[in-house]
């Protein structure tokens, strides 16, 4: 008996020691998941898998955070049984629910805030919420011991979009929550950190010395950088009404117009007044979850009462919620082919995405914030492209064509704002440019959609409103990534190096652009869809546009992307006086931000303010809409009812 005491406390040591080093090996990884935002309303950041010293990544990449998982707070391992064990504990009411409540607690925070990680730790993992807190206080102790800043993450977006996946298939399809013990659901979050790093997207054992290496980081970077980045949403939203549910009467002339106000009330039955006051309404409840409400608040409303205050027939009422809800068999026939294993990858959110409120009897769940919010802003984009079937590809054409149109006229409107004639800098629009080209057979040549001229600087932009696939964007397709890549990156990088010849050549010297003195050329693409750069993905587009021979000439910078998100803050400062060119020399000129997206060129250089202007166009757009909706549910509100929901502005607006 004594010898077999020695021999179980001996193995058991050796495993405690082993744990330890493994910790500590884990410890002095700085390159475990960035999450969150990098800036104060608009962040692009990525994430990546926690590595040991075998592993490699590229030299360039940096990250926020580390994520950690089941088997390093508890110490032992972490199995797609166990999760799904976990998550059969519960209703997918409840599943949904408390995703959603989550999701909004971090969506309303910094996502490496200590307090609101403490806050989910305690909620969500109860008895055990101080076993994970002492971890993560050792963990951050050695950080400081070592000069470093420690910033670790136990719950985040992308572990709640896989337990909701998995719930589909391992949860009873009901509404009501039986078990009040949330430790279940807590660790199979934590499980589901550890799991996720295994999906094919991540490119851990992809060396990013090899072109295919580098192939694999830039789209995981990129995707990663989509999933978490975050927008002025208010920005957004007046954005989205404005391109996407507004008649441009400048357009009208245009050969491929399109009423948009009728477009919209043929593809979901609603007047664009009507489809923005319910999606209003809908963002508002969800919203206004937070980390002071999310103990007593549900992510869920009432199918048959939610709209009940208003004198709306069901027809109406049922296009409302066509907008945004599916009902539970849909979502679960949706998964419920799939192993557990194929439900794991964190940012395949395409089952939830097009649809993010899952119906329950009467509840309408919505288990992410981040999602409800993409539907109400680009997602109309894709609403009215499904409008047209699948296989009329002209139809589906024209509407992307004059979208495009319509996104050029509304950058060019931009531009005008923030340069205003007899300025220090000058913008000369696409037209100006065509107008002082040579023809050749009545053809003039292709050439960029603007440029800004201050002295012997030229800014060359060329916009953008081609969107990536919803696969693609969700990681599950990427070589139509890397396909629709030559038409967002590689083209707009040739239209733009053939303007800059054209300048050099002195075709454009009538528009005052002197290519005798000129020195510098900085070329920009500008993108409608949220478009995030970080170091691996920067990589590989510029050897693609190396490899094309394009933007060599001499006195050219660093090709740059900005998203319209970025210029439409950067508006109000361009206004008053702020260079655009400076900036750009600053960011290219640095090899730390020259391969990051403004946002986190911002932060890198203690510049977080460079991004927070309001922009006064669309703040108008949004306090006229906010007006038009509350009237809207005043005129239809039902003679004594309560009009509390409808007739406040939602919490984001104050």
């Amino acid at each position: 008996m004594k010898k077999r005491r020695k021999g179980k406390s001996r193995a058991a040591t050796q495993r405690r020691d082993s744990r330890r080093a493994a910790r500590r090996a884990t410890a002095s990884q700085r390159t475990g998941k960035a999450v969150a935002s990098v800036g104060a309303h608009l962040s692009s950041s990525t994430r990546a898998t926690l590595r040991n010293s075998s592993q490699q990544q590229p030299a360039d990449e940096t990250f926020i955070a580390r994520r950690m998982g089941y088997a390093e707070v508890f110490g032992r391992p972490s199995t797609i049984q166990g999760v799904v064990s976990r998550l059969s504990q519960y209703p997918l009411g409840q599943v949904l629910d408390l995703a959603g409540r989550a999701s909004a607690v971090l969506h309303h925070s910094e996502i490496i805030s200590l307090d609101t990680q403490n806050q989910l730790c305690t909620a969500l993992l109860g008895s055990k919420a101080l076993i994970a807190q002492r971890r993560m206080l050792t963990e951050a102790l050695g950080e400081k011991r070592h000069g470093r800043e420690p910033a670790f993450v136990l719950f985040d977006e992308a572990a709640l979009i896989a337990a909701t996946k998995l719930a589909a298939v391992a949860s009873p399809p009901t509404a009501s929550p039986t078990n009040s013990s949330l430790e279940g659901f807590g660790e199979a979050l934590l499980m589901l950190n550890d799991l996720i790093e295994a999906t094919p997207l991540n490119p851990i054992k992809a060396d990013p010395a090899t072109p295919a290496g580098q192939r694999k980081w830039a789209y995981y970077a990129f995707v990663a950088s989509l999933f978490y980045q975050r927008t002025n949403f208010r920005h957004s939203l007046a954005r989205t009404f404005h391109l996407y549910l507004s008649d441009n009467p400048a357009l009208h002339g245009s050969g491929s117009y399109i009423d948009l106000p009728s477009l919209v009330e043929v593809a979901t039955g609603l007047k664009p007044i009507e489809l923005w006051s319910a999606l209003f309404a809908f963002l508002s409840n969800y919203y206004s979850i937070n980390k002071d409400t999310a103990h007593n608040t549900n992510a869920t409303i009432s199918r048959s009462h939610f709209f009940d205050v208003l004198a709306l027939d069901d027809v109406h009422v049922a296009s409302m919620f066509a907008l945004v809800a599916q009902d539970v068999n849909t979502f679960t026939a949706k998964l419920a082919g799939s192993a557990p294993e194929d439900l794991l990858a964190p940012f395949a959110s395409l089952a939830i995405a097009a649809a993010p409120l899952v119906t329950i009897g009467d509840q309408c769940f919505g288990p992410s914030l981040p999602l409800i919010m993409q539907r109400l802003s680009g997602g109309l984009y894709h609403i009215l492209l499904n409008s047209y079937p699948e296989a009329d590809r002209k139809a589906r054409s024209r509407f992307q064509g004059y979208l495009g149109d319509v996104f050029e006229d509304y950058v060019h409107r931009l531009l005008q704002r923030a340069f205003a004639p007899g300025g220090t800098v000058r913008y000369v629009d696409e037209r100006e440019i065509a107008s002082a080209l040579p023809k050749t057979k009545g053809r003039v040549p292709q050439a960029c959609d603007g440029l800004l001229v201050r002295d012997d600087t030229v800014i060359v932009l060329e916009f953008k409103a081609k969107f990536l696939t919803a696969a693609a964007r969700a990681g599950e397709d990427e070589a139509a990534f890397f396909n629709k890549l030559e038409d967002i990156v590689i083209a707009p990088a040739k239209q733009i190096s053939n303007t800059i010849d054209m300048i050099r050549s002195g075709s454009l010297s009538a528009l005052g652009v002197d290519h005798l003195k000129l020195s510098k050329v900085y070329p920009v693409v500008v993108h409608l869809q949220e478009f995030p750069v970080r170091p691996p993905f920067y990589n590989w587009v510029s050897t693609a546009i190396a490899d094309a021979g394009v933007l060599s000439q001499p006195g050219v910078r660093a090709l740059q992307f900005l998203e319209i998100g970025d210029l439409e803050a950067l508006e109000p400062k361009l206004a008053s006086g702020t260079r655009l060119d400076v900036i750009l020399e600053r960011k290219v000129a640095d090899s730390r931000t020259r391969g990051e997206s403004l946002v986190n060129y911002s932060v890198l250089r203690g510049q977080s303010s460079l991004l927070d202007g309001r922009n006064s166009f669309l703040d108008r757009i949004y306090l006229n809409l906010t007006a038009q909706s509350e009237q809207f549910f005043a005129d239809h509100v039902t003679s004594g009812a309560d009009n509390g929901l409808y007739a406040r502005r939602s919490a984001q607006d104050k």
